[in-house]
């Protein structure tokens, strides 16, 4: 077999070009979903009020629409958030406490909705830290790995001595293109995943107004509809758990409960 002298033997194991543009079709059902990625490392990170905005940037004609997640979380070190950005860097790689697990979320999550993602992280209030990924520079072969974060200013948003702030710019594959209708399908599937987070005083505005807690059995008097009566006596099943060093196993419970729900 012969080969062009001009062909190139790249033996790398992921073609990043092309990988950082298939890696966007990946992973996440819609916008919603790929949002919960990030409001659940604010969680993760100690958060107990978390801020997310859907505003128009008049600066990207193409895509004009911003989404930012700002939380009062305990902030990220400049080696924590270069790792944050890598596929598979995250510090929390396996950590059963949330809700992800491989530490794919907060880049594939942000790129599966935008083009660009910033990142700002500040640990004492009066200086952050700011790091970014770029879809068209790392394709275009420009990038090939990610950036030193570098100091910057504390954003005006910022709501405490710590926290971070996620900036999707570019967004060309959010589910809608007006602010309103993403905000309202938004609500109800935050309201629904994070309800106990919620009932426990962890605070989550979009575009400054609270998401209620939202109970699909509607069992919990404090959600935003209740009224249903418990049918039955829950099930539970015993789940057993292999842990990733393949040596040690846990027993788990999960529990099914079935509702009767009110007529109305």
């Amino acid at each position: 077999m012969t080969t062009s002298s001009h062909a190139v033997h790249d033996a790398s194991i992921v073609a990043l070009d092309r990988f950082i543009l298939a890696t966007r079709d990946s992973g996440y059902k819609g916008t919603p979903s790929a949002v919960a990625e990030l409001i659940d490392n604010a969680l993760q990170a100690g958060a107990r009020d978390i801020e997310i905005q859907i505003l128009r940037d008049e600066r990207e004609p193409s895509w004009p629409l911003t989404v930012t997640v700002l939380d009062d979380g305990e902030g990220m070190s400049p080696a924590t958030l270069r790792q944050a950005l890598r596929f598979g860097g995250s510090a929390r790689f396996n950590d059963r406490h949330g809700m992800g697990r491989f530490g794919m979320g907060l880049p594939n999550a942000s790129l599966s909705q935008a083009r660009r993602l910033e990142v700002f992280s500040w640990q004492e209030p009066d200086r952050a830290i700011r790091c970014h990924l770029d879809a068209d520079e790392i394709a275009s072969g420009a990038v090939t790995e990610i950036p030193p974060p570098t100091r910057c200013a504390v954003p005006t948003e910022a709501r405490g001595g710590t926290g971070t702030l996620v900036r999707w710019r570019r967004c060309d594959r959010l589910d809608f293109k007006r602010p309103d209708t993403i905000i309202s399908r938004l609500a109800p599937h935050i309201g629904r995943v994070f309800r106990y987070f919620l009932l426990d005083g962890v605070e989550i505005t979009l575009n400054g107004q609270d998401v209620a807690p939202l109970d699909p059995l509607f069992l919990e008097p404090r959600a935003v509809h209740s009224g249903a009566r418990r049918f039955g006596a829950p099930m539970r099943y015993e789940v057993a758990t292999q842990h990733a060093d393949d040596r040690e196993e846990s027993l788990g419970v999960v529990q099914v409960v079935f509702s009767e729900l009110p007529v109305q």
